[in-house]
């Protein structure tokens, strides 16, 4: 019976660690400080034109783990939004996005983590006009 249990557990480790993407960040430069998981990070997909000036921080590629269940396009829109904001990018802009094919039932994306250059303003927020 003990020989059975941590086999069981140790498989039950590995589906549990590879459910999702696995996230590679290839870092280009330093940020600010971390983003609040409330603050809104802007998505570009590709063709969007970029409506405002950013300094590029990096790239993120979101591959398959290998026993990927969480693995659609929104859900690589999630990580690479929860990445921009560990990393303190205010927007990703996707560059590259591979289908589910034969091979593998998960959306391949990469991204650029973009953060605003100083003094820039978000064309997305609105400018308040209470003092």
């Amino acid at each position: 019976m003990k020989k059975m249990v941590l086999p069981i557990i140790a498989l039950s480790c590995l589906f549990a660690v590879s459910c999702a993407h696995s996230v590679t960040y290839t870092e280009i430069r330093k940020a600010s400080p971390h983003k609040k998981v409330a603050e809104k990070i802007t998505v570009y997909e590709i063709g969007d034109p970029v409506k405002a000036e950013y300094i590029e921080l990096g790239t993120v590629w979101l591959g398959e783990s290998g026993f990927s269940e969480s693995c659609g396009y929104n859900d690589a829109l999630y990580l690479a939004r929860q990445k921009a904001r560990e990393v303190g990018a205010d927007a990703v802009q996707v560059t590259r996005v591979e289908q589910p094919n034969w091979w593998t039932t998960c959306y391949r994306v990469e991204v650029r983590l973009l953060e605003l250059k100083q003094g820039g303003r978000r064309p997305d927020h609105s400018i308040s006009t209470i003092p």
